[in-house]
């Protein structure tokens, strides 16, 4: 049962920098979500309170309705690169291990179902965010649709 710290730091590494990489991108995709859930709080009170004039409610409905699908979407985008992470973590463990308990199948199998999710919800989140930030551009048209024409431009 002998092993070397030094391997076992040293097969690690690339998988520390998966994880910077995957904190990063759920770092980016919160920020989003708060940005977002702050332009979403005061769309609705602006609705809410009336202050908004009767050619300034239509675009204020829709976009409305944008910015809550995209919370929607930053919130799944979130929760998947959560998902990454720990599958990461889970291999992570799962390769320690094999140090200690070398041709351990159960081992190898976890690791690798680990590894696999990680991949497929860091992908997943990456277009979900990427979905996000299209109907951004929906959300510019309908602000921007009480507008004078030549404020359009």
């Amino acid at each position: 049962m002998e092993f070397k710290l030094s391997e076992l730091l040293g097969s690690a590494g690339a998988a520390v920098g998966l994880i910077i990489a995957g904190s990063i991108f759920l770092q980016c995709t919160s920020s989003r979500f708060n940005d977002l859930l702050l332009r979403f709080r005061s769309s609705t009170d602006e609705y809410r309170a009336n202050h908004a004039s009767d050619s300034r409610r239509p675009p204020l409905q829709a976009q409305i309705r944008m910015v809550r699908l995209r919370l929607r979407l930053m919130a799944w985008a979130s929760w998947m690169a959560i998902g990454a992470i720990l599958g990461l973590l889970v291999a992570m463990l799962c390769g320690g291990g094999e140090f200690l308990w070398h041709d351990n199948q159960l081992l190898k199998g976890i690791g690798a179902v680990g590894l696999a999710l990680e991949l497929v919800l860091i992908g997943t989140a990456a277009i979900v965010h990427l979905l996000e930030s299209v109907f951004g551009r929906h959300e510019i048209d309908d602000e921007s649709e009480d507008l004078d024409e030549r404020m359009k431009a």
